[in-house]
């Protein structure tokens, strides 16, 4: 997206001297930065930062267990691991 000539007059309006106008660029420059981090997470986890996933929950950790299949059994036996050997 591109601003407008008159976009950009209005935020600088207020600024007269280097001074400011630098301390402007200043504070914007990090609120782009901000900006830009912020949306490569939302894209990387696909979600925003203390938002809310798709379909309503958010995210939760779950630790993982040595041996588990994905379904959630342990190999070679039943989900509660009664069935593996050592």
């Amino acid at each position: 997206m591109k601003l407008s000539k008159e976009h950009l007059d209005e935020l600088t309006a207020g600024y007269t001297t280097p001074e400011q106008i630098e301390s402007l660029y200043s504070q914007m420059l990090q609120h782009m930065i901000n900006r830009s981090l912020e949306a490569q997470m939302q894209a990387h986890l696909g979600h925003q930062r203390h938002g809310r996933m798709r379909g309503g929950q958010r995210p939760q950790w779950q630790e993982p267990q040595v041996g588990a299949e994905p379904d959630g059994r342990t190999a070679g036996g039943d989900a509660a691991g009664s069935g593996g050997h050592l």
